[in-house]
């Protein structure tokens, strides 16, 4: 009866075991996984977010030029024999600067008429006017909502994030142009920041969100996913791909990750789901992780995967202590259980039952030792002699806590010897110290077992494992969080700025004339506002070049600024070769003698435009306006006014000011 009861005691002690230390080794896997998925959806972030910068930048400083918009409003509104021509303008006008860029990050350049055909490709000119709506929901948004899109959308060639914006010249709506950025340079940024885990990607594609698009023929750019035939992956051997780049060549080593993968029979349920998940596969007696990110189209549907393949040293050496671990107390519950039918053994055969104990608990993967209840050492494992830079000799009879014990008396659990002995029940701490022979401190995370003889404590035996890797791999998802929200900051910052000229931006400014117009209107207040025009600015570019036509933009703001003497004077680049000059409390006389002084530090700059018609240095025409928000006026008449009058100053010869209608 009494084998009976040990034999189910043995038995349930073992499953017990295999439980927890099978319970513990997931929890630790999923951490790490976690914290692996956090990390690289925080470096896709970043990366979209700075590309997403870059296509803003582009739209503020280039788009926005009055000459540009007119031209893009010549080509909607004439016939198709002038409308190429005009096309043909446009392109030239903004070629040098798309062969520049689009050796770095923009992949396609590409304007869209208001009902959604396309009016110039810069990869592909010499086709237009085919139907863009029926595949690219981002243009019909733009246009019909009149708002920006940024987001992921298949095309039929080239697939990636793509930033439409609508264009409006004087109130008339004159389209959209899109800045796109491909798959294949969000992987080369993705690669260079995953580069030190030996990260690889994969990028799928489903194919409902883009079989419908392909007319006849483009199919066989495409080849199916060997993991899910609904999922497609570019054609390798594509020719047309040439053009943008190439295609993502993917590796043997991942084609052998992909077939491991594609054993499990949950992959494809997994998949048609369409949210983010993550697996760990095997090959070659390494571990992987496989984490698949959820692409959203700009319609919040699921339409591509990015999988990332990771080779995780952590997870198997993980796997291979929870392993040792559960054998070595396999083992210890076969020798208690031997040693509970064998006590009739001889003191030889004990002898050599220790010493076998003592060989397993210096392999177990973990250190081990033992104390009195006065905290002196009575036995130290290898592992523990190893992680302290301790020997047996050096250790045993010694106190434990005068030895290596990091002063507890601040830790909130108190001592977790004391503890064990006190209570007579197991203490667990998952975070203590200890130092090491060194007197460095490390993290410890530990078990402490009360020793009972004849039901009475006479020691206790502790079990800890040195936890700085896991704290490490904590910490380092912190610091790509905290990098995520500074870099979110910088771009908010950099998205108010006009990277040019250092002053305000376009969008900087209607957020400042909403403030002061509210607060002028409810303090009953004059505010004044200056528009600002360069005279025959496009005869300069052309005469002196860009660069040259950059800093005359530079030198222009930087009178204004110096003319500007109020702290609360706000000072914008309109677009292009305009700028705004905001007023608080100014009278109409004093907004104008603001302008007067501007011109008068433009005259003294003296800056040569020898093909102005007006005269042989830099001109300004300036459009003034002061006025009391009231409830008959608006923050857009405001402007207006000022826009009237500066055409005014315009039309009756420039170098001028013109403060009456």
């Amino acid at each position: 009866m009494k084998t009976i009861h040990a034999i189910v005691i043995f038995l349930v002690a073992v499953v017990l075991s295999a439980v927890l230390i099978g319970q513990r080794y997931k929890q630790l896997m999923n951490d790490h996984l976690m914290m692996r998925e956090s990390s690289q959806k925080v470096a896709l972030t970043t990366v979209t977010n700075t590309l997403r910068l870059v296509s803003r930048s582009l739209a503020d400083e280039v788009l926005q030029k009055e000459d540009l918009l007119k031209l893009v409003h010549d080509i909607v509104y004439s016939g198709k024999e002038q409308r190429n021509e005009l096309r043909g303008e446009l392109y030239r006008c903004l070629y040098q600067m798309y062969a520049r860029i689009s050796q770095h990050s923009i992949r396609q350049f590409h304007f869209h008429f208001p009902d959604g055909r396309s009016m110039l490709r810069f990869h592909a000119p010499d086709k237009a006017d085919d139907n863009l709506r029926p595949y690219r929901p981002s243009v019909v948004i733009a246009n019909r909502q009149h708002i920006e899109v940024h987001g992921y959308e298949s095309g039929r060639i080239v697939h990636g994030f793509r930033h439409v914006y609508p264009l409006n010249y004087h109130g008339i709506d004159i389209g959209s142009v899109e800045i796109s950025n491909s798959f294949q340079q969000i992987n080369k940024e993705l690669s260079a920041i995953t580069k030190p885990t030996k990260t690889e990607l994969l990028f799928l594609m489903d194919k409902s969100d883009l079989w419908y698009k392909l007319s006849e023929g483009l199919d066989k750019l495409y080849t199916p996913s060997s993991l899910n035939p609904d999922y497609v992956i570019e054609n390798q051997d594509a020719s047309a791909y040439d053009h943008f780049g190439g295609t993502i060549q993917t590796s043997p080593f991942l084609e052998q990750l992909q077939l491991q993968l594609k054993k499990r029979s949950d992959l494809k349920t997994r998949m048609a789901e369409g949210n983010d998940f993550s697996f760990v596969v095997r090959y070659s007696s390494q571990l992987y992780s496989v984490i698949f990110h959820s692409i959203r189209n700009v319609s919040g549907q699921h339409a591509a995967y990015v999988v990332a393949f990771t080779p995780e040293p952590y997870l198997r050496s993980l796997l291979l202590n929870s392993i040792i671990q559960f054998g070595v107390a396999l083992i210890l519950f076969v020798v208690i259980f031997h040693y509970r039918i064998g006590l009739t053994l001889s003191r030889k055969k004990q002898e050599q039952t220790k010493d076998f104990l003592m060989t397993l608990s210096d392999n177990m993967g973990q250190g081990m030792y033992a104390t009195d209840k006065e905290g002196k050492l009575t036995y130290i494992n290898r592992e523990a002699e190893k992680i302290l830079g301790l020997t047996s000799e050096e250790s045993l009879n010694k106190c434990a806590h005068d030895l290596f014990h990091v002063d507890d008396s601040g830790h909130e659990q108190g001592c977790f010897i004391l503890n064990a002995i006190i209570e007579g029940a197991t203490c667990q701490q998952e975070m203590a110290f200890f130092r090491n022979r060194l007197n460095k401190e490390f993290p410890v995370e530990l078990t402490c077992t009360p020793i009972f003889t004849e039901e009475k404590i006479v020691g206790t035996i502790t079990l800890f494992h040195d936890i700085t890797q896991r704290l490490k791999h904590q910490q380092e998802l912190v610091e790509a969080k905290t990098q995520l929200e500074e870099a979110n900051q910088h771009l908010s910052e950099l998205a108010r700025v006009d990277a040019l000229t250092g002053i305000a931006n376009r969008r900087e400014f209607d957020q400042t004339l909403s403030s002061l117009w509210k607060s002028s209107y409810r303090k009953k207040e004059r505010l004044g506002i200056l528009m600002i025009d360069i005279d025959h600015f496009k005869f300069y570019n052309d005469q002196y070049g860009h660069q040259k036509g950059d800093n005359c933009l530079q030198q222009v703001v930087q009178a204004i600024c110096q003319s500007c003497l109020r702290p609360e004077d706000f000072i914008a680049r309109y677009g292009g070769e305009e700028f705004i000059v905001l007023l608080p409390q100014t009278a109409h006389d004093d907004a104008v003698h603001v302008a007067k002084r501007i011109q008068q530090k433009i005259a003294e700059k003296a800056i040569a435009h020898q093909k102005s018609p007006t005269k042989p240095v830099i001109t300004l025409s300036i459009g003034v306006c002061s006025m009391i928000p009231h409830d008959l006026s608006s923050e857009q008449q405001f402007i207006d006014c000022a826009d009237r009058r500066l055409y005014v100053a315009k039309n009756n010869g420039r170098n001028q000011i013109c403060d009456q209608d």
